[in-house]
This record gives C-alpha cells, structure tokens and sequence, in this order.
C-alpha cells in the first residue's frame, strides 16, 4: 500500500456538560444524547482516531503513524520523542469543570506526557457567552480552597466575553473554564493531562486537586487573546509543537508542506478535496490528514484550518 490522503473519523467523548450541536450541524455520530468534545486528529490513547475509506480503512491513524514514521509525520514531528498535537471539537451546554493542565516538566514526571498548552478559536456562540481564564487578582492556595469549599471559586475568576473568530492561546499552568453555548476547535499538545479543581457539584478526588494546586497559576491570566480579522488567509498561532492558519476559499486551493503532515478541518462550505489519486467529497465537520510531501487540492467554496508543527 502507498502513502495517501486519509479522511479521520473522530473519538467522541460524552462529558455531561455537551451540547448536542456537533451532532445537529457539525455532523459528528454517536449514540450517546450528547456530545462534549470529538479528538479529530490524535494519536492520543484515551482517544484514536479512525481512518474512513482507502487503502487503510477501519485502521486507527496511529497505525498509519507507526507504519510509516517520519515518512509521512514530516522532519519537523521528529524531534518530539511522541506525536506532538491533537485537535478537537468542542460543544457546551453547561460550564465545563474549573480545569488547569501542568507544563512539560511536570506532566514527564508525573503522567509520563506532554504538558498541555492549548489555543481555543471560537466558532459558534450563544448570547452573552464567554470564557473563564485566570483570576481577577492574585490568590493563596488557601484562599482557592476555601472558594472550592463554598462554592464561589468561579466568582473569582476572570470572564472574558467571546464572539466567532476570536482565538485564545491557554498556557500550561492557566485555570480555565468555558462557559455554555460555545463551539470552538482546540489545538493542544498531545496530551491529556488534566486537574480538576471544581466541578460544580460533582465529585473531584483528592489527588487532582493537589496536583491542581501544584501547578496552576494563581493570579490574573498571562495568555494572549487575538481578535478577529477578515483575511483571505489567517495565520492563527504559531509555536514549536504546532502551527495553525485559516483559509477561506472560494475557488481552488494547493498546498504541498515537505517538512511535516497538514491536518485540514472544514468549518463551512462543501466540495473536494484530492491528492490527485484519491478525490473525497468533505463537508462542514470533516477532518483530513495529509501526509508530509503529499500535495493536495481543495474546490468549492469552504473555509478551513490547516494545522501542522
């Protein structure tokens, strides 16, 4: 078999804060009545990928990862010991848990991953939503807990109103929330590190929270926001485990990147997209993996990201 283009059929995960919109127009299938997050593109065990039609049908992409190596992963992922990213989806109905990730040094010694550093962009919106990054003044430890205890550890944190385009880069380290009634794409390092401070009435062990406050930064967020631009061609955020621009498309698109893989995820418009063996029809939702070297060419009106390290 050769090296081609793969379609990705995402892991979906059920939290209880999902919405049902990923679902209803993002195109995302599940049994389940709600869906908080689909891992589009990871090689993350919690969460694989599948790869839909061609040669490698029904296989996980990180068997086609491990086949193939740096042949089709790109010079630039193979100076990571592991795969450097993963992409989601993410839908809200209610408030996500009150969450902080640890840094690289950290995560090593104790979950044997990547820290987690993360950039939201922000797709969809319901009235008045927002996120929670950060606190609105510099905390002690004691004072966090005492919050937890009574049930106002949101209250003091920082709520940052969102609109469509907006992108939010979360460094390791940032307490964080997002609120109801947002969709947006998280670009993270492939990681699933997570510490739970708070989660609005449901149970949080012991052990998360002492690793929460190990790690979290108990002060004002020291992320950046970027505003919406209407470009052409959008270059989002940029670091050394990923890169990320947005293209609006209307008539036909190339691109052939020699030095690593391209994640293409659709957020609007139909049409197609080829390698010039394999021609697949995508749509609003659809998450693509071009291997590195590999040239491909998108028609028809569409908006897209292109994700790569």
């Amino acid at each position: 078999m050769h090296i081609e283009l793969l379609k990705l059929v995402p892991a979906v995960k059920d939290y209880p804060w999902g919405g049902k919109k990923l679902a209803e127009s993002w195109n995302k299938q599940s049994n389940a009545q709600r869906i908080a997050e689909t891992w589009e593109l990871s090689l993350h065990p919690d969460g694989l990928s599948l790869i839909e039609g061609g040669n490698y049908d029904g296989k996980t992409l990180k068997e086609f990862v491990d086949q193939w190596g740096d042949a089709v992963t790109g010079r630039s992922s193979a100076q990571f010991p592991m795969f450097p990213l993963l992409v989601k989806l993410v839908n809200t109905a209610e408030k996500t848990p009150i969450q902080v990730h640890p840094n690289d040094d950290y995560a090593h010694e104790y979950e044997k991953q990547f820290g987690k550093d993360k950039i939201w962009y922000i797709q969809e919106t319901e009235e008045n939503a927002g996120v929670y990054l950060g606190f609105k003044d510099k905390l002690t430890k004691e004072q966090v807990i005492k919050s937890i205890e009574d049930g106002v550890l949101l209250d003091l944190m920082q709520f940052y109103p969102v609109k469509p385009g907006d992108l939010f880069y979360v460094p390791a380290g940032t307490v964080h929330c997002i609120g109801e009634g947002i969709t947006l794409v998280e670009v993270q390092k492939n990681s699933n590190a997570n510490y739970t401070l708070y989660d609005f009435g449901r149970p949080c062990s012991e052990e998360d929270l002492k690793k929460a406050l190990d790690v979290a930064i108990l002060g004002p967020y020291s992320g950046v926001k970027v505003e919406p631009e209407d470009k052409a061609i959008r270059q989002l955020y940029m670091d050394r485990y990923f890169k990320v621009r947005e293209t609006k498309n209307s008539s036909v698109f190339k691109r052939q990147i020699d030095d690593s893989f391209c994640g293409i995820m659709f957020l609007d418009g139909e049409g197609e997209i080829t390698d010039g063996i394999h021609k697949i029809p995508f749509k609003k939702g659809d998450m693509f993996f071009a291997p590195a070297k590999i040239p491909f060419k998108i028609t028809g009106n569409s908006r897209f990201l292109e994700i790569f390290v």
